[in-house]
C-alpha cells in the first residue's frame, strides 16, 4: 500500500520542485521510502511513496525499472496471486520477492492483457521508454484510488487528490455533485469528484496516453462484473455450502500473505465474525481492533461471542464526543471529500492502536451483504417484486419470522415505497433537498449509470449499491483513514472469485425465514455461535444522532449561523436551522442530512477557503 503520482506534459518541462512537494503531501502513504524519476527531458514524471509489505529491503522500492530497462513502474497496492504467476515467466530470474516485479515483468511480456491474471487491489502507471507511451490502470472494484487531471497540455495522476491540487495550484467546487449528494445522497458517481476538473479513474478502468500526441488519450473498461456474473450458470445443488467454505479459507489465506504483522477489524456482526472464523485458521494469535461505544450501541456483547475461544486479541477502542469532534477537521484534510460519518471518525484512533502494537496490515470484513444480499432493504425489495404473486404470503410470513415486524409495519413500508431509492438501509429519509440553496439551483443533478436488470429487484439493488453507490463510497472511506495512520486495509471479501461465484446465485436461495445472506448464516451455524449467525443485520452503528442533538450541538449551531455557511449559498440556512429546530424537538429519526451540511462545509474550509 503506497501513493502514487505521475504526469505527461506534451511541450514544456515539469516543475521538478512542485512535484516533489506534491508528492510529499502523501508521506503518510508512504513512510518508508520516496522517489521522483523524470523521464524525456523533464516531460514525464513518475514518482512513488512505499510502505514497505511485500519484500522489506530497499531493493523493491519503486519506481522500478523491468530487467530489459524499457518498462518504468509505480504501483499502489497488493497482488496476492504474484507468486503463482511466477509460472507464467519460466527462465526469469527474479531480482526481488514481492509482486512489484512481477507486475512489471508481465506487463512487459503480455502487455495490458496481463490484468486478467491479477488477484488482487491495485492502481499502478507503466512507462514505455521506446514508445513513449503511459498506461494505467485500477483493479475490478476500485479498492486503490486512481485521480487525474489535465490541463494546459499536462497531465498529472495520484492516489489521492491533494497532491493534484497542489499541481493545479487552484481548487473550485463542482456544483453538480455538490447538489446530487444533497438531493439524493450520492457520491462518487461515475467520474465526478467534488472539484472541478479532478476526475477520478473507474473501477475496472484504463488509460492509454502517448507522450506527444494528446489524441492518443483514451479510456477504456478491462473488467464489467455485470458482464462478468452473467456469463455463469446459477448455482443451486448440495455442494453450495461446501464450495462457499472453499472459497471463504481461500480468500482469506490469500489477503493474508504479508512480511510485517496483520490484524483484523473486528464487529459483532455475521460479515466480522465469519472474517475471524476463517483469519484464526491460519493466525490462531491475532490483534483485533473494534469501535466500541455507549449502550446502545456498544457491540462488545456480540464481539466477546465472536471471538471467544479464538485466540483474537481484542482491542476494544471506546468512542468518546469530543474526541470524535477533535478529529473531524484532520479526518477531511485526508479524505479530501465529504465522507461518510462519525463511524469513518472512529476508525482514526483504531488504527492509531494498531500502529502502538506494531500491526500494519489489517482485514476488513467489507462485501458480504452486497455479495449475498444481507440488507433488509434487499429483503424488502424482494417481498415488493412478490407482491400480487402466489408467492407473496409465504414470502411475506418468512419477513415477519426473521425481522420481527408486524405485518402492518411491512406493507406500510410497501405502500410508500421504501424499497431502496432514497431511504436509508433502516427505511428512513436521509436527506432534505428542499434546504438546497439557490447558488446550486441551476446544477444538474446527476444519476449514477446501474448496471443491467437481472430480473430481480433484490439482486438489482445489491448490484447498485456493489459498483455504483454505496461500496464505491465506503471503499474510499477505508482507504483515506487507513492511510492516514500508513495502515494497508484489506477486503478479502471483495476478491472477485468470491464475488463472481456470490453473485451468480440465485436470489431466492439467499433470503428465507432463517434470514438475509443465508448461505452463509447456513454455514457460520455450523462453525461458531448459532446466536451470532442467527443475528438480524443491526444497521445504525454509531450514536451520531444523539451527537448531532446533545454533545455536538454547538458545533452545528456555529456552523448552521456562520458566515461561510450562508455566503456559500449550498444550503438555505434558515431552512437549515428550522428544520435543526424539529430536529432538536425530537424529529431525529435520520441524522445524515445535518451531517450533509457540517461534511460540505468543512470540507469547504479545508480545500477551498
Amino acid at each position: 500500500m503506497c501513493g502514487i503520482l505521475g504526469g505527461l506534459s506534451l511541450q514544456k518541462t515539469l516543475d521538478q520542485d512542485l512535484c516533489r512537494r506534491a508528492l510529499d503531501l502523501m508521506n503518510h502513504r508512504g513512510p518508508d521510502a520516496g522517489r521522483l524519476e523524470f523521464l524525456e527531458g523533464n516531460r514525464c514524471v513518475l514518482g512513488h511513496k512505499r510502505l514497505k509489505i511485500l519484500d522489506l529491503n530497499d531493493r523493491a522500492n519503486q519506481p522500478m525499472a523491468s530487467a530489459c530497462g524499457r518498462y518504468l513502474i509505480i504501483f499502489n497496492g497488493e497482488v496476492f496471486n504474484y507468486r503463482e504467476l511466477r509460472a507464467l515467466l519460466p527462465g526469469h530470474v527474479w531480482r526481488t520477492d514481492g509482486d512489484t516485479e512481477v507486475l512489471v515483468e508481465l506487463f512487459a511480456a503480455m502487455g495490458e492483457k496481463m490484468l486478467d491474471h491479477l488477484n488482487g487491489m491495485f492502481a499502478f502507471a507503466v512507462y514505455d521508454r521506446k514508445e513513449r507511451t503511459l498506461f494505467a490502470a485500477r483493479d475490478r472494484f476500485g479498492i486503490k484510488p486512481f485521480y487525474h487531471v489535465c490541463q494546459d497540455g499536462q497531465w498529472f495522476f495520484a492516489s489521492e487528490i491533494p497532491p493534484l491540487l497542489r499541481l493545479l495550484g487552484s481548487a473550485a467546487p463542482d456544483h453538480a455533485t455538490i447538489k446530487t449528494y444533497l438531493a439524493t445522497g450520492s457520491y462518487e458517481i461515475g467520474t465526478a469528484t467534488f472539484f472541478q476538473g479532478v476526475s477520478r479513474l473507474e473501477a475496472g478502468c484504463c488509460v492509454h496516453a502517448r507522450l506527444d500526441d494528446p489524441a492518443s488519450f483514451r479510456i477504456s473498461r478491462w473488467y464489467d462484473v455485470a458482464a462478468r456474473v452473467a456469463g455463469r450458470a446459477r448455482r443451486d445443488d448440495d455442494d453450495l455450502l461446501d464450495e462457499l467454505d472453499y472459497l471463504l479459507a481461500e480468500v482469506v489465506k490469500r489477503h493474508l500473505i504479508s512480511d510485517v504483522p496483520v490484524g483484523v477489524n473486528v464487529s459483532g456482526g455475521v460479515d466480522s465474525s465469519a472474517l475471524i472464523h476463517y483469519v484464526t485458521k491460519f493466525h490462531p494469535q491475532i490483534h483485533g481492533f473494534t469501535q466500541d461505544y455507549a449502550d446502545p450501541y456498544s457491540e462488545r456483547e456480540w464481539v466477546e461471542r465472536a471471538t471467544r475461544g479464538t485466540g483474537v486479541n481484542c482491542h476494544y477502542i471506546v468512542q468518546d464526543a469530543a474526541d470524535c469532534l477533535s478529529r473531524f477537521e484532520d479526518v477531511m484534510r485526508h479524505q479530501g471529500e465529504p465522507f461518510g460519518g462519525v463511524p469513518v471518525i472512529g476508525f482514526a484512533p483504531l488504527y492509531e492502536c494498531a500502529g502502538s502494537l506494531g500491526v500494519t496490515v489489517l482485514l476488513d470484513g467489507n462485501g458480504v451483504d452486497e455479495i449475498f444480499l444481507g440488507y433488509k432493504k434487499y429483503h424488502l425489495a424482494d417481498l415488493a417484486q412478490k407482491l400480487g404473486t402466489p408467492a407473496y404470503e409465504t414470502a411475506l410470513a418468512e419477513y415477519m419470522a426473521f425481522w420481527q415486524e408486524p405485518r402492518a409495519s411491512i406493507e406500510k413500508s410497501l405502500a410508500h415505497n421504501r424499497v431502496g431509492g432514497g431511504a436509508a438501509i433502516d427505511g428512513t429519509i436521509p436527506f432534505h433537498a428542499e434546504a438546497i440553496g439557490a447558488a446550486l439551483q441551476g446544477a444538474e443533478v446527476r444519476m449514477p449509470v446501474l448496471p443491467s436488470s437481472t430480473g430481480s429487484a433484490a439482486r438489482d439493488l445489491a448490484m447498485s449499491d456493489l459498483v455504483a453507490t454505496k461500496i464505491p463510497r465506503a471503499l474510499r472511506f477505508n482507504d483515506r483513514i487507513s492511510m492516514m495512520y500508513a495502515k494497508e486495509l484489506r477486503v478479502p471479501f471483495m476478491d472477485h472469485e468470491l464475488v463472481e461465484w456470490g453473485l451468480a446465485l440465485p436470489a431466492e436461495n439467499l433470503m428465507n425465514r432463517r434470514g438475509t445472506k443465508a448461505p452463509v448464516r447456513e454455514l457460520l451455524r455450523r462453525k461458531i455461535d448459532p446466536a451470532v449467525a442467527e443475528a438480524p443485520k443491526r444497521t445504525v452503528q454509531s450514536p451520531q444522532r444523539e451527537w448531532l442533538g446533545h454533545e455536538w450541538r454547538p458545533f452545528v449551531e456555529d456552523v448552521l449561523n456562520s458566515d461561510s455557511f450562508r455566503q456559500r449559498g449550498w444550503i438555505c440556512p434558515d431552512r437549515a436551522k428550522e428544520r435543526y429546530a424539529r430536529y432538536l424537538a425530537g424529529d431525529n429519526q435520520n441524522s445524515f442530512f445535518i451531517w450533509q451540511w457540517l461534511n460540505l462545509e468543512i470540507w469547504a474550509r479545508q480545500f477551498l477557503d
